[in-house]
C-alpha cells in the first residue's frame, strides 16, 4: 500500500498463488505465515529500499508470532 496525494492508503498490487497439495494440509496459522512469506519474497525488491515497513494481519496467532524475537 502507499499513500495517494490526499494521504489515503491505496493498494499497489494484489498477489495470489495456488497452494501445493501438502500446503493445503497446514494448520491455519501456518497458511497465514506461508502467505506472509510469499508476499515478502514477491515484493522484496520494493521492501529493500525501505527503512521500515508494516505487515497487517487479522490473525491473532500471527500477531503473537511477529512479536517473538526468535523468528
Amino acid at each position: 500500500m502507499q499513500f495517494d496525494a490526499e494521504g489515503r492508503e491505496r493498494v499497489v498490487s494484489y498477489q495470489s498463488r495456488q497452494m501445493k497439495p501438502a500446503e493445503k494440509n497446514y494448520p491455519v496459522h501456518d497458511k497465514e505465515l506461508l502467505a506472509m512469506r510469499y508476499a515478502l519474497i514477491k515484493f522484496r525488491v520494493y521492501l529493500l529500499g525501505e527503512q521500515t515497513f508494516a505487515v497487517y494481519t487479522d490473525h491473532a496467532s500471527l500477531r503473537t508470532a511477529m512479536k517473538s524475537p526468535h523468528l
